[in-house]
């Protein structure tokens, strides 16, 4: 059986490390032991999802793209091994798999807008040249309608690598109630059992927040919890990000009568700590964890009024359309990740309600939309049929099978 490894890292969410453990579990249903290969700023996101690295590319944050891809050669080069699935857009292991000439893919959530040459992050040839890009989303993108510097004709939409055992999770959770989710996550989230009006889940990674993941700000800092930012984010879109995430927080104070519960992942909520305190009516809840179990995640999705997306191609956006959850796409940071065009097609589709990060309206349209509980029910039927008729033709584990000839 072919040893395949797991090239990740050198991202700042954590779309990636979810992807990587339904694809590890999958393909350990199938027979085999993936490799993994990561990067030492980025471990603590797999640890968060229960997987760790068999080996660590140890990088600084002041290393410049040439001296990434010397140590990365340095790691790959103590390692035997048949293909590779890279999920990062940037090129750091892709190349070293190129140049060896063992086949690869690449697996994300988008293209990157512009390519260059070696040593950039972006390498144009290494895309050029992979067995495939595996674009991973939850319905039958367009790709004509997707912007492709270098018109890739390798390119491939597939469903999210999800095992067998996820799948049959999600369904299940599909056909649980609202009010049920609630009650069986009341032991590890207490903060459920008080009184509220609305409960809002919002699906955002703390690096889109941080100002110490804008470099050069993230060099030599560490972290409340020990962990160092990479330094990918722009400061245009951190200062989008962690406006829209105060300004939500003040507008659900001011501009809805009711009490809100919103769950923020942990960092999130340290950083927006002055804010809530100023709050009365808002009631913000984690956990000292800076991720969330997957599982009860699902159930989080669920039990929510209104799950509000950062991104509308991404794992969350997903597996809302997995256990058939009506939600809020709010594209933010704009011009990110092929995030804005994917929302075009979403709209058209009619699976979300849409709101601009900056709509000074954005609090009365989220109430209304929460309200409309036919617009709801009405996207919840398109979400599952989207699901059911896409993620068997568009199966990542056919093509993956195909392209590697595993």
């Amino acid at each position: 059986m072919k040893k395949i490894v797991f090239f990740t890292g050198f991202v700042g969410g954590r779309g990636s490390s979810k992807a990587i453990k339904w694809l590890y579990d999958g393909l350990k249903e199938k027979g085999y032991q993936p490799i993994i290969v990561s990067e030492s700023l980025y471990l603590y996101k797999l640890t968060d999802v229960g997987l760790s690295a068999d080996y660590v590319v140890e990088r600084s944050t002041t290393d410049n793209d040439e001296a990434i891809y010397l140590k990365t050669q340095r790691v790959l080069d103590r390692i035997s091994f048949d293909c590779m699935i890279a999920f990062s857009p940037r090129t750091y292991g892709a190349y070293y798999a190129y140049k060896k000439a063992i086949p690869y893919v690449i697996s994300e959530y988008a293209i990157p807008s512009l390519f260059e040459t070696f040593p950039s992050r972006y390498i144009g040839d290494v895309y050029k040249n992979a067995a495939a890009n595996l674009l991973l989303c939850q319905f039958p993108l367009d790709l004509d309608r997707m912007s492709n510097p270098q018109q890739l004709n390798n390119i491939y939409v597939v469903a999210n690598p999800y095992s067998q055992k996820r799948l049959a999770y999600a369904r299940k959770v599909r056909k649980i109630k609202k009010n049920k989710a609630r009650e069986m996550l009341f032991k590890d989230y207490p903060e459920l059992k008080t009184e509220y009006d609305l409960f809002i889940n919002l699906t955002m990674n703390d690096e889109y927040l941080s100002p110490f993941n804008v470099a050069p700000n993230n060099r030599s800092f560490i972290d409340a919890w020990e962990n160092q930012q990479n330094g990918y984010l722009s400061i245009q879109a951190q200062e989008q990000c962690i406006g829209f995430v105060s300004r939500l927080i003040a507008g659900l104070e001011t501009n809805y009568n009711g009490r809100t519960l919103i769950y923020l992942l942990n960092k999130i909520h340290y950083l927006m700590q002055p804010i809530l305190d100023q709050c009365k009516q808002v009631v913000a809840f984690s956990r000292p964890a800076p991720f969330i179990n997957l599982d009860k995640d699902l159930l989080l999705k669920k039990a929510a009024d209104i799950n509000i997306c950062r991104e509308s191609l991404g794992d969350n956006t997903s597996e809302l359309y997995l256990i058939g959850k009506p939600l809020v796409t709010t594209v933010v940071p704009k011009g990110f990740m092929n995030e804005d065009e994917g929302l075009e097609q979403i709209k058209r589709q009619g699976t979300c309600l849409a709101i601009d990060y900056d709509d000074p309206n954005y609090i009365t349209k989220l109430i209304s939309f929460w309200k409309n509980d036919s617009l709801q029910k009405k996207i919840q039927r398109k979400q599952i049929a989207i699901t059911d008729a896409f993620i068997t033709p568009y199966d990542y584990y056919d093509r993956l099978f195909e392209k590697l000839g595993l």
